[in-house]
């Protein structure tokens, strides 16, 4: 299981909604006893997890591609910023 708490403006912390939290939650990405994360990183906006069975899971703001998900929409903005 893993917990998370503190800000959670862009649901960073994986708790299921995106108000901050000021107790220990128990995160909802990882609900699966198979996905047991052995290695975790948390950035201000996004958080990602190695899980024991070698899959990575990464989640919160991601409106420039933070997750690598393959999200093309931040770089459509800074390239329309340009013209």
């Amino acid at each position: 299981m893993l917990f998370a708490w503190g800000l959670n403006n862009h649901g960073q912390l994986g708790v299921g909604h995106r108000e901050n939290v000021c107790a220990p939650s128990r995160v909802l990405w990882l609900h699966d006893e198979v996905e047991e994360a052995i290695d975790v990183a948390g950035g201000e906006h996004h958080t990602t997890a190695l899980t024991k069975s070698g899959r990575v899971y990464c989640w919160g703001r991601n409106d420039e591609g933070e997750c690598g998900v393959g999200d093309l929409f931040g770089q459509y903005r800074r390239e329309q910023a340009l013209l």
